[in-house]
């Protein structure tokens, strides 16, 4: 009897874990292995793969049936994220969260063994928002964000360049989830210590720039909102805020300010804007020379420690530091503030039908708001489908 399709009942003693459960499970992960591609060593969800968890709890190690996986399958039409087909495994998890965002971008094409997931002309042509959710519930590495911390690692390797650090608040209060501190853990100051610590010579906190709202009731800091009323409300463009993304508004302010402060040339800086969003990566940036996610980060402070428990080590031992704008005022905040498409839609119809909004709005697309960005840790499916995350990141900000 399968969970999926039977309905629990009084007095019903079910067994999850009896012989013919486990051998059924282990069939099916047989099954699924003969078609995987085990490059695992490659792969961008390299030790963060919840297949590869399933595969080693079941003991399963190689195939048993012969070289029956498919070459790679790319989707790179898109310029936030990359789409690898033959390590999908149709379980649907992107499907359903790409509806749940009322954007339905990806969906199953074709039937029996030719059933796929994704876009008909490629998710680059379709009408996603980049918002980024479908990376963070994918269990394998079929849908990940394109990698963009080669400039940062380049920057880092040459004496003649100064790369500095934008963080958003979104970032210290996650990433600890990475270095096993647990959910909602305030890591703001150690933060900024181990990315002097990799090399970074200025950490600026993006939460105290007071960026120029600009002309328009409905604030742009989430670039997704601009893409979702451009494909959906076409007729409120104009509503819209002219001004630029904070990050790109605080990196042209923080080049200047870190150039007088190191003494160098204004064009030798390399901003670096670190957030939970993956849209930034699809965002044309006049003044960021590269935007990494929170996920791309933890792998940056990993690759330039010894080993992954050296840098587990490292931040354990930190101890806090300041940013370079700890003085600063805190920016301001809009008047009304609404996450996740589906509540934002349902303003954007309001405002539509002729509905005036009570002030000044700040639409973010990602569920929770930038706390939950499509560039945060990944949680697994027991812990992202059972807890709040939005209340537990929250008490960290």
């Amino acid at each position: 009897m399968t969970a999926c399709t039977t309905l629990a009942a009084e007095g019903m003693n079910v067994q999850t874990h009896s012989r013919a459960v486990c051998d059924s499970r282990r069939h099916t992960l047989e099954l699924l292995c003969e078609n995987h591609h085990l490059d695992c060593e490659y792969c961008p969800r390299y030790s963060d793969c919840e297949l590869h968890a399933l595969f080693r709890s079941h003991g399963i190690s190689t195939k048993e049936l012969g070289q029956f996986y498919m070459q790679p399958q790319m989707d790179k039409t898109a310029p936030h994220l990359q789409r690898d087909a033959t390590r999908c495994l149709l379980c649907r998890r992107c499907v359903a969260m790409c509806h749940q965002q009322k954007v339905d971008a990806i969906a199953l094409l074709g039937r029996g063994e030719s059933t796929r997931v994704g876009a008909p002309m490629g998710v680059g042509n379709s009408n996603c928002v980049h918002c980024g959710q479908c990376t963070t519930v994918c269990p394998t590495g079929a849908l990940v964000e394109r990698d963009g911390t080669r400039p940062v690692r380049v920057a880092l390797a040459h004496g003649d360049r100064h790369p500095v650090a934008i963080v958003a608040p979104a970032v210290w209060a996650s990433i600890g989830e990475s270095f096993q501190d647990g959910i909602g853990v305030n890591n703001r100051k150690k933060l900024a210590a181990f990315l002097r610590r990799v090399g970074l010579e200025k950490v600026y906190d993006l939460s105290r720039f007071s960026a120029d709202a600009g002309k328009g009731l409905i604030a742009s800091a989430c670039p997704s909102v601009k893409a979702y009323i451009a494909n959906h409300y076409p007729e409120l463009l104009g509503m819209v805020s002219d001004s630029p993304i904070p990050a790109d508004q605080a990196s042209a302010f923080f080049r200047k300010k870190a150039a007088e402060e190191l003494g160098v040339e204004e064009n030798s800086v390399v901003v670096v804007s670190i957030s939970s969003c993956v849209a930034e990566k699809a965002e044309t940036l006049k003044n960021v020379d590269c935007a990494i996610t929170t996920r791309e980060l933890v792998n940056l402070l990993r690759s330039a420690s010894v080993s992954r428990s050296t840098a587990l080590n490292v931040w354990r031992h930190l101890q806090g530091e300041d940013y370079d704008n700890e003085n600063d005022p805190v920016g301001a905040e809009a008047d009304v503030a609404v996450s996740g498409l589906a509540e934002v839609d349902k303003v954007l119809a309001s405002i539509s039908g002729g509905k005036q909004p009570g002030g000044k709005l700040q639409l973010w697309v990602c569920p929770g708001g930038c706390v939950n960005g499509g560039g945060q840790p990944r949680q697994p499916a027991q812990v992202h489908n059972f807890s709040d995350l939005t209340r537990q990141r929250s008490r960290a900000l």
